[in-house]
């Protein structure tokens, strides 16, 4: 049987039916001809349906910006009639009223007394166990040591703030006199709660070592911050702390039968003194001076989670805080030298005490 012809290079009918082509490939070229008429009207219906559906996008398009344009226009109308000259005058002759109220000094003081009393309010609930974060305003749940370092950073605040007013000030305005004077009486009780608060959390040990290295560091930047201690002082505080909850340790007695319980409290006693060598090791002298450090680089007032206790309403009042506070940043004596040769002499006790917490661990 004969190949069917290249129908490319067939012009008309008479080359379709001419004499050397046989009835089969006559056949063969007309179904070509009828599949290349399907292809192409396929391919044209595609174009066509492609173009309407371009034009009915057009369309749409003209439609919205006339839209568009009507929206502008009344906006642009709008705006026409509220720039009026005598809106404009009527707006300035307000305005003027208003701008003298705006800068009363007065303003400045009772603003400032709101947030002293605000900064009371904190601390206070940050004291609260478990919950103090939330209760503070703080958007998160807070750990022990963030917590304690928040309380801190509250009450220097508020230590600036109660400094900040001068005996005119409060001749002039009693409401704002009876408001601090409650307000520092208030503080310095909860400095006292802060302090004891920090002594206890520093007692405990939790197993989590990397945990409680992380929030005792933050303890005792807390504990500088409160106490405008440098970082010999503070490292002395927590050994401090720490010896006496080891003596507490050592002599207890049962809470049940109230005997003394002498081999358990040695084992007690001597796991806290470990912990506590693990712990020293840990943080001095580097980690330590690098925290103490840190909370010197920037004002007290640019601290994100400072800003983030929805009870002091920061972004509200700090434009009534005098650059006193707004550029106080903390100053903290670090002692780095000292802290490097209180390490150099618990460095040799490094292989006893982790001998002696497993030891203790595996008991």
């Amino acid at each position: 049987m004969a190949a069917a012809p290249d129908i490319a290079n067939l012009t008309s009918s008479a080359d379709v039916f001419a004499t050397n082509h046989t009835l089969p490939q006559i056949r063969a070229i007309h179904r070509a001809l009828h599949v290349q008429i399907d292809d192409k009207a396929a391919r044209l219906r595609t174009q066509v349906g492609s173009s309407y559906r371009g034009l009915l996008g057009t369309a749409d398009s003209i439609v919205q910006m006339r839209k568009d344009n009507d929206a502008v226009q009344a906006l642009l109308a709008r705006m026409g009639h509220r720039c009026g000259r005598a809106v404009v005058g009527r707006k300035l002759e307000g305005y003027a009223v208003f701008a003298p109220e705006a800068e009363d000094p007065r303003m400045a003081v009772f603003a400032r007394a709101r947030l002293l009393d605000a900064c009371a309010l904190v601390v206070g609930k940050l004291l609260l166990k478990g919950r103090g974060a939330v209760a503070a305003g703080h958007d998160t749940r807070l750990g022990p040591g963030d917590r304690l370092l928040l309380g801190s950073e509250v009450l220097v605040l508020s230590r600036l703030l109660s400094k900040g007013f001068t005996r005119e000030e409060l001749e002039r305005e009693p409401d704002v006199a009876l408001v601090v004077e409650t307000a520092r009486k208030s503080i310095e009780g909860l400095r006292r709660r802060l302090l004891r608060s920090m002594e206890k959390f520093l007692e405990k040990t939790a197993d989590n070592q990397a945990q409680r290295q992380q929030h005792t560091l933050k303890a005792l930047c807390a504990y500088s911050l409160a106490t405008s201690s440098g970082a010999r002082d503070v490292l002395k505080h927590f050994l401090t702390v720490r010896s006496k909850a080891m003596s507490a340790a050592l002599y207890a007695d049962d809470a049940e039968t109230g005997r003394h319980q002498g081999g358990a409290n040695v084992l007690k006693s001597q796991l806290l003194y470990v912990r506590t060598l693990l712990d020293v090791q840990a943080l001095v002298p580097f980690k330590l001076s690098d925290a103490l450090a840190k909370l010197k680089k920037r004002p007290l007032l640019q601290g994100d989670v400072l800003r983030n206790v929805e009870a002091l309403r920061l972004d509200v009042y700090e434009r009534w805080c005098g650059d006193d506070i707004l550029t106080f940043t903390p100053f903290i004596l670090n002692h780095y030298t000292q802290l490097e040769d209180s390490f150099k002499s618990l460095n040799h006790t490094q292989p006893a005490a982790a001998a002696s917490s497993h030891h203790l661990h595996t008991a």
